[in-house]
């Protein structure tokens, strides 16, 4: 991406259309594809085998980062038309996608980014709690662990809070994200089609 940006602080008119415009909105594009492909099935694999969810949220984020970022580049920041309606479905869903990210963070999980039980929980706050009555604790460490313990008390206090924005945000996400695809096929087709000289 930093290249990309590097290219266009060079050529600043080259136009969507021309190559280099070309290159970075076919790229964006793709790895706007591929990590929602790859994330989705993911989602729906029973087993771990293909990995922790937390290492694919990761990078189902910073692909959903850098596709878009390409796209953006491709456009020159001319935003008319099927490709502007395109753009900005694209930021839509990226803004989305980070409300998304704090919703799915703010609910307490494990290491491998699935949520914690009630009893994993509790024998968290127990665990923080025996730390806390250990005799001759140092100030700093009683602190942190303060700190820690009441964080995720209160965390625990707004889960059903933050459950209910997090099924909420995804019957609102999934649509957005249909609709930017489809404006986004429509462009690749519409620029095909030109572009071939089949009008």
């Amino acid at each position: 991406m930093a290249i990309a940006i590097a290219v266009f602080a060079v050529l600043p008119r080259t136009a969507p259309g021309a190559a280099v415009g070309h290159a970075l909105g076919i790229a964006g594009f793709a790895l706007m594809i591929a990590t929602e492909v790859a994330y989705s099935l993911r989602k729906r694999a029973r087993t771990g085998a293909w990995g922790p969810m937390q290492t694919w949220l990761r990078v189902h984020i910073f692909t959903g980062i850098v596709g878009p970022a390409l796209v953006l580049l491709h456009t020159n920041w001319r935003f008319s038309g099927l490709a502007g309606a395109t753009a900005i479905a694209v930021m839509v869903v990226v803004v989305s996608g980070f409300v998304g990210r704090y919703l799915y963070t703010a609910l307490p999980r494990t290491t491998a980014g699935e949520e914690m039980s009630q009893a994993a929980i509790a024998a968290l706050l127990g665990e923080l709690d025996t730390q806390l009555s250990q005799p001759g604790l140092a100030p700093r460490v009683s602190r942190q662990l303060t700190a820690a313990r009441d964080r995720l008390k209160l965390r625990v206090v707004r889960i059903p809070r933050h459950r209910r924005l997090l099924a909420l945000w995804h019957t609102v996400h999934v649509p957005l994200g249909v609709g930017m695809f489809v404006l986004g096929f429509a462009h690749v087709a519409v620029a095909l089609y030109y572009g071939a000289g089949l009008r």
